[in-house]
């Protein structure tokens, strides 16, 4: 994990976090905020105002709080909280111009959103990458804050919001968004949340746009059973779902466009509510999908928010994600005008060309594509296809022949299959694993299963917290930094109150006897009293005279005999005193720790040398100019003399175009053109615009001023004419018949005769017969065969043929509570299913 790095005030880095517990979150369903936890003993000097962040990441953001948690003494940590990235961004407001309804987000995307930044006054702080990305933007928000707008403008494009610190500043960039939700969905086997699929979203949408009361205007758009939009209603009563769809300043072709986006878009009110574990790895902007394998529901839906935990231990994160198409705006005040706020991403047969969508099937085609691919998943539905099937042909329809192959189990087969067998979230107590070793080896080393050693009899659950009683590294470090070991000891020197002298404990008896036997100092070998000795000479040792004793307490500690040589060419003793007879022209110099000091005096310089062509001069004082020389100036050769140029008055130029404007002129006066380059004052002459001349049938107008309109004509428009007229009506009235002259024929369009009607009517009809109509008869091949040579032979039909499509261990579906035995025979059984009734049977 890369260091954590914070600055001063200032934005200047300042140093790195050592011990620190850092939680931050972003997107639109966060606080887009962190908070960083730090102990008391090793917290680090931040400042508010000051950055946090982990180069080339997306974590950090500014420190707007600091405080402390202290509610556990034992564990007291300094907290800094503060805005992440995009709690900046969502911290700025976007207005439009002055004039203006909106503000538009246009052009690429990396461009657009460095614009955004710039304008919203965080360009000190924020940028954006200088590459190109390949994405175009057109999207116009309304006092909206950044954040919002710019992820509303990717999402309209289909892309997403990308936000990395590069050690400078944050550097946003723009990426596609990736849809999750074919290739890594989620299941609820192995993850827990909440998700529901909608099978009734809004069908009709009543969409207004700009204008009052009945002159607004308004639009109607309606979605089918299967979601495909138009502007005929298929769906009423109860199964009519409406909405309002609020675009206050479109007109009526901008509100027909974006009306139908905005229905086709409502069609996915799928929601999914998840925090998702480790182990993936999305953005906030990605789709995601999620599918529960008992009802059989799949959803999709994007990710609306990102979490994560930052310690010694490395980053953890999770993600929410959240609700898809339920929660957008009915509003147009912040919508895209190119896509309505929907994002688009290309699948299997579609492609996407800039903001064209090309699909080589249609929206039922797709439904139907998608059904088929969760088939895998739900294996009754097989039958239930199978089961419609003989359902017609029970009721005297014609019944298509089916074949079960390879791909398909009897229930027998599947049964036996999954006898035995555990389901996928079965778990093993402890007791019963085998074969597991008695120790582990130590350190942060992988190592297979069957050769880790030494495991612990029981674990913690997985869910367990660390309270008060428990405390950090850092924290465990610190009590401990200065402790002694448990087995250290302590010499005399380091204890403070040792006495000077300690009781005898090993002397003997006598000694501490009241009163001690006498010796003599013949019997413990020492000299009488009145012994004496010599004193010590040269050659021979004795006692210390009285004299030499006296010379030696007059020798400093450590002197010896050396005589320090005076100072000369080589180093020696220096004089404090002088042998100078004069001072006059010396300066006295002081001793100072033994080294003589020296201060030059010297105050007088002398003239400045010139320069020469081929040596530079010396500094020095300038030379005193001659009398008479009060104008002239220092030359460089160290000569006053006078500079060589002396003509300095400017002399405007008198070449046309050069010329100053003229002296004179009175108000209300023109300047005018009188020559090359000159110009004169005179009177404005044709200030006067007379009427505009209409056009005629043979001579075009002529240019002035439009004649006034009447009272009452407030609906009328100005002709070429130059007349305020009423415009003629446009409209096109289709006529109701065409001569068959006007119309074109070719090999697939031709008129028949009533003649050639006639010859065709007396032929054998060609479509399948029916209970009141004559046609043609298809044997089904089970109750009804053709033999080779044309002779057809029926079967009993009803019960027989319904069973022997049904044969034992086949399931059948159906929308009826009552058992198939009571109509058809045989023994059947009820399985459980989330929608109809799902029977096997048995024999």
């Amino acid at each position: 994990m890369d260091d954590l790095t914070y600055t001063d005030a200032r934005w200047r880095d300042a140093g790195v976090v050592v011990a620190y517990e850092l939680a931050m979150e972003h997107g639109p369903a966060t606080r887009n905020s962190f908070a960083l936890a730090c102990p008391l003993s090793s917290r680090p000097a931040i400042e508010p105002r000051s950055l946090v962040y982990m180069e080339g990441t997306e974590f950090g953001g500014i420190v707007d709080e600091i405080g402390v948690e202290a509610k556990r003494p034992r564990r007291k940590r300094a907290v800094y909280r503060g805005r992440t990235w995009h709690g900046l961004l969502a911290g700025k407001i976007v207005c439009p111009d002055a004039g203006r309804t909106h503000y538009r987000i246009r052009g690429e995307a990396n461009a657009a959103l460095l614009a955004l930044v710039h304008r919203v006054g965080l360009g000190d702080l924020f940028t954006a990458s200088s590459a190109d990305s390949g994405i175009a933007l057109d999207h116009q928000v309304r006092f909206a804050d950044a954040y919002t707008a710019a992820l509303g403008a990717l999402r309209a494009s289909g892309a997403k919001l990308a936000v990395s610190w590069d050690g400078d500043r944050a550097v946003l960039s723009a990426a596609p968004a990736k849809d999750w939700s074919a290739a890594d969905e989620l299941d609820t086997d192995r993850l827990g949340f909440d998700m529901a699929k909608c099978y009734r979203p809004v069908n009709h949408l009543v969409c207004v746009g700009e204008g009052e009361l009945t002159d607004r205007a308004e639009v109607h758009f309606f979605a089918d059973a299967e979601g495909n939009v138009s502007q005929t209603q298929t769906l009423f009563g109860v199964d009519e779902r409406a909405a309002k769809y609020d675009y206050t300043n479109a007109d009526a072709e901008t509100l027909a466009e974006e009306g139908r986006k905005k229905l086709e878009e409502l069609q996915n009110e799928d929601t999914c509510d998840a925090d998702v574990a480790e182990g993936y790895s999305y953005d906030v902007g990605d789709v995601v999908g999620a599918y529960d394998a008992e009802t059989g529901i799949f959803v999709s839906a994007p990710v609306v928010g990102k979490a994560a935990t930052v310690d010694r231990h490395g980053a953890r994160e999770s993600y929410m994600i959240g609700e898809a198409a339920r929660t957008s705006s009915l509003s147009a005040t912040a919508e895209s005008s190119g896509g309505g706020g929907r994002t688009y991403v290309a699948g299997a047969n579609i492609t996407i060309a800039g903001s064209t969508i090309s699909a080589d099937v249609g929206l039922a085609d797709l439904a139907a594509v998608e059904d088929e691919a969760r088939e895998a998943r739900k294996d009754a539905s097989n039958a239930s296809a199978a089961a419609g099937r003989a359902q017609e042909a029970a009721d005297g329809k014609a019944a298509l022949e089916h074949v079960h192959d390879e791909r398909y189990y009897t229930e027998a087969e599947t049964d036996a299959m999954l006898a035995g067998k555990a389901s996928s979230a079965h778990k093993h107590p402890w007791g019963d694993v085998t074969g597991k070793p008695s120790s582990y080896p130590p350190g942060s080393h992988v190592h297979a299963w069957g050769d880790v050693t030494g495991r612990p009899a029981s674990y913690p659950p997985s869910d367990h917290s660390h309270d008060g009683r428990y405390y950090t590294e850092a924290e465990t470090d610190a009590m401990l930094a200065g402790k002694a070991d448990a087995g250290h000891g302590h010499t005399r020197a380091q204890i403070a109150d040792f006495p000077a002298s300690l009781p005898a404990s090993d002397v003997y008896a006598w000694a501490k006897a009241p009163s001690k036997p006498s010796y003599t100092a013949a019997e413990v070998g020492a000299a009488g009293s009145s012994h004496g000795h010599t004193t010590a000479t040269a050659k021979t040792a004795g006692f210390l005279a009285a004299a030499d004793k006296a010379k030696l307490d007059g020798v400093a500690e450590n002197a010896n005999a050396y005589v320090l040589p005076t100072a000369g060419a080589a180093l020696g003793g220096v004089k404090t005193t002088s042998t100078v007879t004069s001072a006059s022209g010396y300066t006295p110099t002081p001793i100072i720790g033994g080294v003589p000091y020296y201060k030059d005096t010297n105050t007088t310089y002398g003239i400045m040398t010139g320069a020469t062509a081929s040596a530079a001069g010396t500094a020095g004082l300038a030379p005193a100019p001659a009398k008479g020389a009060a104008t002239r100036y220092l030359r460089s050769d160290g000569s006053w003399q006078t500079p060589p140029d002396t003509n300095t008055v400017y002399t405007h130029p008198t070449a046309p175009g050069s010329r100053h404007i003229p002296a004179g002129g009175a108000s209300g006066q023109i300047l005018r053109w009188s020559a090359d380059g000159t110009a004169v004052w005179g009177a404005d002459s044709n200030t006067t615009y007379g009427p505009m001349a209409g056009a005629t049938g043979s001579a075009a107008g002529k240019a002035g001023l439009v004649p006034a309109p009447a009272a009452g004509g407030a609906t009328r428009y100005l002709n070429a004419a130059g007349e305020w007229t009423v415009p003629p009506d446009t409209k096109y009235s289709h006529p109701a018949t065409h001569p068959a002259a006007m119309i074109a024929q070719d090999a697939t369009h031709r008129f028949a005769t009533d003649a050639e009607k006639t010859a065709w009517s007396a032929k054998a009809p060609s479509d399948v017969a029916t209970a009141t109509k004559a046609g043609l008869v298809k044997p089904d091949g089970v109750t009804v065969k053709v033999a080779s040579d044309g002779t057809l032979s029926a079967e009993q039909g009803g019960a027989a043929s319904f069973l022997a499509a049904y044969p034992p261990q086949s399931l059948y579906w159906t929308e009826s509570p009552t058992s198939p035995q009571a109509k058809y025979g045989g023994v059947w059984e009820r399985r459980e299913w989330p929608h109809g009734y799902l029977w096997a049977r048995k024999s």
